[in-house]
C-alpha cells in the first residue's frame, strides 16, 4: 500500500467536519439562495385572490408579517435550546467518558444539520419578511416565500423531534462505544494494507537502510511544537526523489514533538540541500489535539479511555468496560487481518525513499489490553471477559508471532486476576477461562514467546 494521498485536503476536511460552523453555514447559505429565488419568482409570477391553490398562502401583507415574525422568533428560541442541550451533552461526555471523546461528538453530522436547519429557517424568514411591503410605494406579499416559510417551519419541528431523540440516544454508553468502533474500523481499513505477507527480504532491506542512515545522516530539528497530526507523505516522497535522498522519520502521527528535538534525518549528509529544508518542514502538520487523520493508535486509545474511566471508583461500571474490551478485540482482529503498515515508502520507480515508524500489531495489542488490565484487576468479570476476547481473537490468527503476543497478555491477565481474586470459586472461573484461551492460542514456539 502506498502512502495516504491528499493528506492536506483530508486534514482540512477533518477540521471542517469536526467544527460546528461549517455545515450550518452551508445550510444557511442555501436558505439565503432559496429565499432570493422565491422573492424573484413572487415578483414575476404574482397570484391573485381568485387562485384555487389550496396550499398557497393568499393572505394580506400584515398577516404575512405576523406569520413570518412568529416563525423567526420561535426558531431563534429553538437555536438557543439546541446550543444549550449540545453543551450539556458535551459536558456530560467529557466528565464521564473522557475529554478526548468531544472530538467524536463534534464530528456528529446529525447535530450539525439540526443546528443548520434551525438557523436557516430563521434567516429564511427574516429575508422573506424584509420583502413584504404595504405602503404608498406599493403592495407586495411574497406568497411563495411565505408558503415556503410555513413549510420550513413544519420541517424544523420534525427536525427538533429528531434532534431531541438523537441527542438522548447519543449519550448512551453503547452508542458512544459503537461510534468509536466505527471510526476505528474506518481508519484501520484506510491506512493499513490488505494482508500480502512480509518476507525476510524486506526485513533485510530495512536493516541495511538503517545501517546506511546511521553511518552518515543529518538530523533535522522540529521547527514547531505540539502533536504531530499528519504527515504529507506525497510531498516527502517527491522531495526525496527529486534530490535522490533517503529520509528516516523519528515520529508517527499522534506523537508529541518538542521544538528543537530531532524530527527526521536525511541521508547522505553531504548531499542535503540545507536551503530547501524549510519546504520539507512544511510537510509535517502540528496541532493541539490528536485526530483520526493518520493516528490509528488514537482510535484504540479512545476505547481504552472509556473502559478505564468506567472502572474508576467514581463510576464503577464494569459492563461498559467489558463492552470496550469486546470492541478492542474486534479492532485487534481487524488489524491482524489487514496486515502491518509498510515501514519503507518507495518512489514511483520502486526505490526506497522514506523509513517510518509503522504501527504494529504488538503495539496496538499493548494499548488495547494493558491499561484496562491494570485498572480492572479487581473486577473478576472484566478479567474473565478479557481472557475470552483474547481467545476469540486468537482463533482468527494464523501468524505465530501475533499468537505469542496474545499469549503474553493472557498470562498477564491471568496473573493479575488470580492475585486480586479472594474467592475460591472466582479463581476457578479465571483458571477455566485462561485454559480455554491457552487452548485457542495453541502451542507457542519458544523463539516467538
Amino acid at each position: 500500500m502506498g502512502p495516504l494521498k491528499n493528506t492536506r485536503l483530508y486534514k482540512l476536511w477533518d477540521q471542517l467536519r469536526s467544527s460546528y460552523w461549517f455545515l450550518p453555514t452551508v445550510i444557511v447559505a442555501l436558505s439565503i439562495g432559496l429565499a432570493s429565488l422565491l422573492i424573484v419568482a413572487d415578483h414575476r409570477y404574482p397570484f391573485d385572490q381568485t387562485s384555487r391553490s389550496s396550499w398557497l398562502f393568499l393572505g394580506t401583507a400584515e398577516s404575512a408579517r405576523v406569520i413570518l415574525s412568529t416563525i423567526a422568533t420561535a426558531m431563534i428560541t429553538i437555536v438557543s435550546l439546541t446550543f444549550s442541550m449540545t453543551i450539556v451533552v458535551l459536558t456530560l461526555a467529557s466528565s464521564q467518558f473522557g475529554p478526548r471523546l468531544i472530538y467524536n461528538f463534534m464530528r456528529d453530522r446529525n447535530n450539525q444539520v439540526a443546528l443548520g436547519v434551525f438557523l436557516a429557517c430563521f434567516v429564511f424568514c427574516i429575508l422573506i419578511l424584509r420583502s413584504v411591503k404595504s405602503d404608498v410605494a406599493g403592495n407586495f406579499v411574497p406568497q411563495l416565500g411565505t408558503t415556503a416559510a410555513m413549510a420550513f417551519a413544519l420541517f424544523s419541528v420534525g427536525t427538533l423531534i429528531f434532534f431531541i431523540h438523537h441527542i438522548a440516544d447519543s449519550i448512551h454508553a453503547s452508542r458512544i462505544i459503537a461510534n468509536v468502533r466505527n471510526e476505528l474500523e474506518l481508519i484501520v481499513t484506510r491506512l493499513m494494507p490488505a494482508r500480502s505477507g512480509t518476507g525476510l527480504s524486506e526485513e533485510t532491506e530495512w536493516q541495511r537502510l538503517m545501517d546506511m542512515i546511521d553511518s552518515s545522516s543529518m538530523p533535522i530539528a522540529a521547527r514547531d511544537r505540539g502533536i504531530l497530526q499528519a504527515i504529507e507523505e506525497a510531498e516527502l516522497l517527491e522531495w526525496a526523489q527529486r534530490h535522490d535522498l533517503l529520509i528516516r522519520l523519528y515520529h508517527r502521527p499522534g506523537a508529541f514533538v518538542i521544538r528543537g528535538t530531532p524530527l527526521f534525518e536525511v541521508y547522505p549528509r553531504e548531499r542535503v540541500p540545507v536551503d530547501q529544508l524549510v519546504l520539507l518542514q512544511d510537510a509535517f502538520r502540528f496541532g493541539n489535539k490528536r485526530t483520526l487523520v493518520q493516528d490509528i493508535e488514537f482510535a484504540f486509545q479512545q476505547l481504552v479511555e472509556i473502559g478505564v474511566r468506567a472502572l474508576s471508583p467514581g463510576i464503577n461500571d464494569p459492563f461498559t468496560a467489558m463492552s470496550c474490551v469486546e470492541e478492542l478485540g474486534s479492532g485487534i482482529a481487524l488489524v491482524a487481518m489487514r496486515g502491518s503498515q509498510p515501514r519503507i515508502w518507495r518512489d514511483t520507480g520502486g526505490k526506497p525513499r522514506i523509513l517510518v515508524k509503522a504501527v504494529e500489531f504488538e503495539g496496538l495489542a499493548d494499548i488495547a489490553f494493558n491499561q484496562i488490565r491494570q485498572a480492572g484487576s479487581r473486577h473478576v468479570a472484566v478479567m474473565i471477559r478479557m481472557l475470552e476476547v483474547i481467545g476469540d481473537v486468537a482463533s482468527t490468527l494464523s501468524d505465530q508471532q501475533q499468537r505469542s503476543v496474545l499469549r503474553r497478555h493472557a498470562d498477564a491477565v491471568h496473573a493479575a486476576a488470580t492475585q486480586s481474586a479472594r474467592n475460591k470459586g472466582d479463581r476457578a472461573d479465571i483458571d477455566a477461562r485462561f485454559q480455554q484461551a491457552v487452548s485457542q492460542l495453541g502451542e507457542i514456539n519458544k523463539a516467538d514467546a
